[in-house]
């Protein structure tokens, strides 16, 4: 049976739904006079497993996260224009990284690049992706939700595209974000690839679900509130809690 991913957006079912609260043209656009060019790629042998990707915006801050197959050092570069004028690092060589960029202002659209160095001083450069901050209570907004992402990358990558197509403030994620919790090929392979374009540009707030079976790769790829498998977050004039059941 051919699955048409548009339906399976909007049907509102327990395997992916989705949501739209308001309008997102209160967004602050940055001018720029022309395209800015794509970074140079790497020369080491490091590359990413995970691309960067978001998590836990506010008003003032957004931390950004990635994994790189062999331990690096990480630059983030960011600003409101490009070239940007900011950069945040991470200096001691992991393979999953954490870099949460504080002191934003609300309601603003910013330029970020994610540059690795492994120990030979080989380069690793991400794209160049955006992000928007959340904004003010009288804010509109608004956001898309989806759930239930086991094992059927294909699928998930065409809703994730349909997503972004929407261009959202952020994205829901119901639970079960990988089939067998353990399998660390499923949350990089059958999650964080097909929604790459996605999660590198919008957002993501996880729920844990019984198939992550409390799998420290829950809290290793989430950057949340503690104790992670429970929290909440503001956004404009709404609040929202996740819980585990």
């Amino acid at each position: 049976m051919k699955i048409d991913p548009r339906r399976w957006l909007l049907a509102g079912s327990c395997i992916a739904t989705v949501a739209l609260v308001g309008y997102f043209g209160q967004s602050k656009t940055v001018a720029r006079s022309e395209a800015p060019p794509e970074p140079a790629p790497g020369t080491g042998k490091s590359a990413f497993v995970v691309e960067p990707f978001l998590q836990y915006g506010t008003r003032t801050a957004m931390t950004i996260m990635c994994e790189t197959s062999e331990p690096t050092t990480i630059e983030v570069e960011y600003g409101k224009n490009f070239p940007t004028d900011l950069v945040a690092a991470g200096m001691k060589a992991e393979t999953v990284h954490e870099v949460p960029l504080k002191n934003l202002e609300p309601r603003t659209k910013y330029f970020y690049r994610v540059v690795c160095k492994d120990a030979a001083g080989n380069k690793l450069a991400g794209k160049l992706l955006t992000f928007q901050t959340a904004g003010d209570t009288s804010d509109a907004f608004s956001f898309t939700v989806f759930g239930d992402t086991q094992r059927n990358p294909t699928v998930t990558g065409k809703i994730a595209k349909l997503m972004w197509d929407r261009r959202p403030n952020f994205v829901l994620h119901m639970g079960d974000v990988v089939d067998n919790g353990p399998d660390k090929k499923q949350w990089t392979d059958d999650l964080f690839k097909p929604c790459a374009d996605l999660f590198g540009r919008v957002c993501l707030y996880p729920c844990i679900g019984n198939h992550e079976k409390n799998h420290p790769f829950y809290y290793q790829y989430f950057s949340l509130p503690a104790p992670e498998y429970y929290y909440s977050f503001k956004y404009n004039n709404a609040e929202f809690f996740i819980l585990d059941s």
